[in-house]
């Protein structure tokens, strides 16, 4: 850490009361160690700092993690104003990081869908300091924004991914990009005016994590239309993501029983491409679905050569539901 970004994070420290939350989601790639060192220099320098080393439930490795909702991830080292901004939004100095002059607050309020956002940097950029305290500024007004911030040259290959040539580079949902500086009204305008049927899986992931599975569903009943995303998460290899998953369709089920039945074939797709622990939760979606087509497919599990627990808990479902034979 240079001297001048000593002086910055001594400086916010003045202003600051009470304790300062920080996460690091570490792994042991070159850029990940240089995060893990800038993160220990910061609680050195930092007595009020906490640092939360490897918190639950992170995807996005290596990160810094920081924000009042913590959805704030910085895949870098930040220096300069960039550092002056992302310890703004750590140490919640609104006063400092807000973008309540140029956001509605009417926007806000419509927002039912999470915005996942990322923005791609350089610390010698001009501009980026300015894209980066606008993304952070409507991080730290609604838990429902999530940006992730890369440094490009720090992370080639993430940016070589998603076809990055210059930089700021915004990009929504992996849908929408901006080059160069964007008003957040005009990221807000499309978040809101989007088909919520084309959310990603990890935008319907963030739904459900935050308990709200019947507020999913109820998208679904609105939109008349099951979520791909839905699919993708029923057979996601992590047990807490089919879980949430599964409750929504509980709920699907319970609230527009004919919308669930679509999900009858696209579930019995993915069961056949699915390892044994994920088509055990099959089953039983496909016996929540309960109409001839699923009871049917339940039916090929049984006569298929399968795991053994599988074609059990098929039977089972059958039994349970009294459609067996």
């Amino acid at each position: 850490m240079s001297p001048e970004d000593r002086e910055i994070v001594i400086g916010l420290l003045r202003e600051t009361a009470g304790p300062v939350k920080i996460g690091l989601a570490s792994d042991e790639s070159r850029a990940g160690v240089l995060m893990s060192d800038f993160a220990r220099q910061l609680t050195a320098l930092a007595p009020n700092l906490r640092l939360q080393e490897d918190p639950d439930r992170v995807s996005v490795r290596p990160s810094l993690i920081t924000g009042r909702f913590a959805n704030i991830y910085f895949q870098g080292v930040p220096s300069g104003q960039i550092l002056r901004n992302f310890l703004s939004a750590a140490f919640a100095t609104a006063k400092a990081i807000s973008c309540q002059d140029e956001l509605r607050a009417e926007m806000l309020r419509k927002m039912e869908t999470p915005l996942h956002l990322k923005l791609y940097i350089g610390q010698k950029c001009p501009f980026c300091p300015t894209m980066v305290k606008r993304l952070l500024g409507l991080a730290t007004s609604t838990p429902l924004a999530r940006v992730t911030i890369i440094e490009a040259a720090a992370f080639p290959h993430l940016a070589a991914r998603d076809g990055i040539r210059s930089v700021p580079h915004t990009i929504l949902d992996k849908r929408f990009e901006w080059t160069g500086l964007v008003e957040t009204n005009e990221i807000l305008k499309l978040g809101i005016s989007r088909d919520p049927a084309d959310m990603s899986p990890a935008c319907l992931r963030q739904i459900l994590e935050d308990g709200k599975a019947a507020q999913a569903a109820e998208m679904m009943i609105r939109s008349k239309k099951i979520f791909p995303a839905l699919i993708d998460l029923l057979v996601d290899q992590r047990w807490p993501v089919r879980l949430g998953a599964m409750v929504a369709v509980e709920y699907l089920v319970s609230g527009a029983p004919r919308l669930a039945e679509e999900l009858s074939q696209p579930v019995w797709q993915r069961f056949q491409e699915s390892e044994e622990q994920i088509k055990g939760d099959l089953v039983y979606i496909l016996g929540l679905i309960g109409t001839p087509e699923a009871r049917q497919h339940l039916r090929r599990v049984i006569q298929s050569s399968g795991s053994r627990q599988v074609r059990e808990a098929a039977m089972e479902v059958l039994a349970e539901t009294g459609k067996a034979g």
